[in-house]
């Protein structure tokens, strides 16, 4: 398994770790509407994710970039932009999610990156310092 598989693996798992997590304690201490944006939000934000990177993956293929996977990337891209903000227009418009727990289950894949690069980051620079 390459580098990125298990880098994507661990964060794959990471993303719905920290998404049951802070649901469950959202659940106990937090409105349903705060927890259901937060769940909601998490679910978007884990499968735009996992879409980006399934395409960027197809379109960086062992032959190189073409042109036509450019234009492919970039309207997947616009679609899936479209698409996501479409769906937090109706969720947030129908006031059946909170917005700011919604805010908050959309930046759960931002945190696991951040979380990720950063422990990466001291393992690597603890192997140097031996």
């Amino acid at each position: 398994m390459s580098d990125w598989q298990q880098l994507s693996r661990k964060l794959r798992i990471f993303n719905w770790i920290s998404l049951l997590i802070l649901a469950v304690a959202s659940c106990l201490s937090m409105a349903p509407s705060f927890t259901l944006g937060l769940v909601l939000g998490g679910i978007i934000s884990i499968a735009n994710f996992a879409v980006l990177s399934r395409s960027v993956i197809s379109a960086f293929g062992a032959f190189g970039v073409s042109k036509a996977s450019k234009v492919a990337i970039v309207f997947k891209y616009y679609l899936r932009l479209a698409a996501m903000g479409i769906l937090i227009c109706v969720l947030i418009g129908s006031s059946w999610v909170s917005p700011v727990g919604l805010a908050f289950g959309l930046s759960i894949v931002v945190l696991n990156i951040i979380v990720l690069g950063i422990s990466k980051a001291c393992n690597l620079s603890s192997r140097e310092a031996t």
